[in-house]
């Protein structure tokens, strides 16, 4: 990773404490900025809520990676990744009607509200070229680089709704 947290450029709270809203291409960049080096490995993936995200049938969004649903108002919501599907995990939050106190996510769905679906999802160029072994090892890495955004993320956008396992 390029650069510690504290020596990244973007805060997550504003000089009065308040968290900072930061919009999409800021959000993209602060993956950019610490996953350069990583970078032929995934496909950064922006879709309006609802509409492309559940009508896409583009293979990039069924992949294993981190998501980040985002609105004008209130900048990141939520944070989360899967080892499998981000597609699928994302859209379960919506179902589900995860929420705190200052928004529920079934509020999402509303095309009033902007929401908009940021992929970060782990794109193997090479997968299904070597061994077994081989093959085994590449899903292994994907899985901890797909775990690895997630966390980072997760500690650096700050989303509204945050999630409940620690560490």
């Amino acid at each position: 990773m390029n650069q510690s947290h504290s020596e990244h450029n973007v805060s997550d709270r504003n000089h009065d404490g308040s968290r900072q809203i930061l919009s999409v291409p800021e959000v993209i960049k602060v993956f950019i900025d610490e996953f350069t080096g990583e970078l032929s490995k995934f496909v950064i993936v922006d879709r309006p809520f609802p509409g492309a995200v559940t009508d896409s049938t583009e293979q990039e969004l069924w992949k294993p990676g981190c998501y980040v649903w985002w609105t004008p108002r209130h900048g990141v919501i939520k944070v989360g990744g899967s080892l499998v599907n981000t597609r699928k995990r994302a859209l379960e939050h919506v179902a589900a009607q995860t929420k705190c106190a200052e928004f529920n996510m079934a509020d999402l769905a509303d095309p009033e509200a902007g929401a908009r679906l940021l992929l970060f999802n782990i794109w193997p160029s090479d997968a299904r070229l070597g061994t077994e072994t081989e093959n085994q090892e590449k899903a292994l890495q994907a899985r901890h680089r797909a775990a690895s955004v997630e966390i980072f993320l997760e500690e650096r956008l700050n989303p509204l709704i945050r999630s409940k396992r620690e560490g």
